[in-house]
């Protein structure tokens, strides 16, 4: 019973399975030099999952694109917008978590070893980190600017403090009150 019928074509090393074709045993073995399965719908949006020389890829063979990546050394890598929690087809960000709790947890696991988070952009833009709310996705922001090796902090939309290139730390203001002396300005009511 439930028995499916798999027949050859007209082409080369192609079978043609029944609608709803199910495997019901242990395991399913497919073999070769790039062993691959082809998941191909009705509306040209087509996957494959494929082992290539040990690395497990999910690729968007529409596209010609991997989506997923595992190499062999057990690292692995996600290609493109890719998001996690929600089912928006439009994320916001090339990893976007979004669920009622998110959070992310960066941990050595008890090792002895340093755990970190590194933000890396070319020499002349910014690596910044945003702190928003549903009215305003960065409302608050630290932001290191490559270009002239400067660091600032906004809250409330507005930049409250920068440390220069010196180390010169400047409250209120961008601009260095005395450049050959001074290690810190403060700015109030637009006077320094």
């Amino acid at each position: 019973t439930n028995n499916y019928l798999i027949t050859g074509t007209g082409t080369a090393n192609t079978l043609q399975g029944e609608a709803n074709l199910t495997f019901d045993g242990n395991d399913l073995s497919v073999t070769g030099t790039a062993p691959a399965i082809n998941f191909i719908d009705t509306d040209s949006d087509d996957y494959k999952i494929q082992n290539v020389q040990g690395v497990l890829k999910i690729t968007d063979t529409t596209a010609s694109a991997d989506r997923f990546v595992i190499n062999d050394n057990g690292t692995g890598y996600f290609v493109n917008n890719f998001q996690i929690g929600s089912t928006t087809s439009s994320p916001g960000a090339s990893l976007h978590v979004k669920t009622s709790y998110p959070s992310l947890k960066v941990d050595s696991g008890g090792h002895a070893s340093d755990a970190y988070v590194r933000i890396i952009s070319g020499n002349a833009q910014n690596s910044r980190v945003d702190f928003g709310d549903t009215d305003d996705d960065n409302i608050g922001v630290i932001d290191y600017d490559h270009a002239n090796n400067s660091m600032s902090f906004t809250s409330n939309a507005n930049e409250r403090l920068r440390i220069d290139s010196s180390g010169r730390l400047l409250l209120g203001t961008t601009t260095e009150g005395y450049s050959t002396g001074d290690r810190l300005t403060i700015a109030s009511n637009g006077h320094t």
